[in-house]
């Protein structure tokens, strides 16, 4: 495919997602100001949509983009992070239901990934650093 594709999605999933930001953070300025209890559940549906918007835009960099592009290995790494986050989540959670045997087993496991997403964090703060310098 050809590149002016790729950037034409990155940048479209771009404006959605600064337009639902907007519009968030308007009506979240109305309701503040003594808005109706309306505008509470539309902030909550804009908040979801933002997130969705969010999620479309971190994917589409990750499809289209090339890694030298400036957002491409701080949402690499974020992914990552969260995947990580998310395994260690379900693995400890899965480890109460193993015989002790495998129980440490799985804590050996734990431990190395909490190790590797410290190292995906660490990583991660030097391409925000290096991308303010």
């Amino acid at each position: 495919m050809k590149p002016e594709i790729g950037r034409s999605i990155i940048a479209s999933r771009l404006l959605i997602l600064q337009s639902k930001r907007l519009v968030m953070n308007s009506c979240q300025r109305r309701f503040n100001e003594g808005g109706h209890d309306t505008l509470r559940d539309r902030i909550e549906r804009l908040r979801a949509e933002t997130d969705t918007a969010q999620y479309s835009y971190r994917s589409a960099i990750l499809a289209w983009a090339p890694p030298e592009h400036s957002d491409y290995w701080l949402i690499a790494y974020g992914r990552m992070i969260d995947k990580g986050h998310a395994i260690v989540s379900k693995m400890r959670s899965d480890a109460r239901i193993l015989p002790p045997s495998e129980r440490f087993k799985v804590a050996a496991e734990v431990d190395t990934m909490e190790r590797m997403i410290k190292g995906w964090t660490e990583s991660m703060r030097q391409q925000m650093t290096g991308a303010v310098a």
